[in-house]
């Protein structure tokens, strides 16, 4: 679950060194950085993915932008220098160096 992912990082004394973390929370203390099977819910899920866009569309945008597709950190760890990371396009996952810059999207249950 990645609201547990979240509260475990941000409970670390070294919190600031995981910035994808940190920006999530920082948009309020509901809000965290998804785990894997949430990321793909929010992608495969149709339900989901229109009742989600229905919200995101009064702000401006959508959930995905179908014209450019994108890898987006999940809070699930691969190994100690590894997470996953969701193909936004399809649903494929990839493991990734926790270096590597790629997207982050937060989700805050409501």
């Amino acid at each position: 679950d990645g609201n547990v992912n979240t509260d475990k990082i941000m409970s670390l004394a070294n919190s600031d060194e995981y910035p994808a973390f940190v920006w999530c929370r920082s948009k309020g203390k509901d809000w965290y950085l998804p785990a894997i099977n949430e990321l793909k819910l929010l992608l495969l899920n149709t339900d989901v993915r229109n009742a989600v866009n229905q919200t995101l569309k009064q702000q401006g945008c959508t959930l995905v932008d179908f014209g450019r597709f994108k890898y987006y950190w999940s809070s699930t760890e691969d190994n100690e220098f590894c997470a996953w990371l969701v193909y936004m396009g399809n649903g494929s996952t990839r493991s990734g160096s926790k270096y590597y810059n790629d997207y982050v999207r937060a989700v805050a249950t409501f």
